[in-house]
């Protein structure tokens, strides 16, 4: 989920680019999905630092700005290739 999260939220041009809407709205998904993992997983796994409730909260607030965004593309053409991008396994 993260490598397809990462191919959408890139802003160079890819194969993806030509479904996006106008403003774009999955890349700004897909970078919130991949920074909030990012974070979850620091603070799973480091436990020498604890996350401050100033960073908590501007996660809580990105989480829902994302999932606010997600409601007004989701059924689209690009919202389904995302999907579809998450749980079709890379062949490389």
């Amino acid at each position: 989920m993260k490598i397809a999260s990462n191919a959408f939220a890139n802003a160079r041009p890819s194969p993806w680019t030509s479904l996006f809407g106008d403003p774009p709205v999955i890349p700004a998904v897909a970078r919130a999905f991949v920074d909030l993992q990012e974070e979850r997983h620091e603070a799973d796994y480091n436990l020498s630092k604890t996350p401050t409730r100033s960073e908590v909260l501007t996660g809580v607030a990105r989480a829902r700005h994302a999932v606010a965004a997600w409601k007004l593309v989701k059924g689209s053409a690009e919202a389904d290739a995302y999907l579809l991008a998450m749980v079709v396994k890379s062949r490389k």
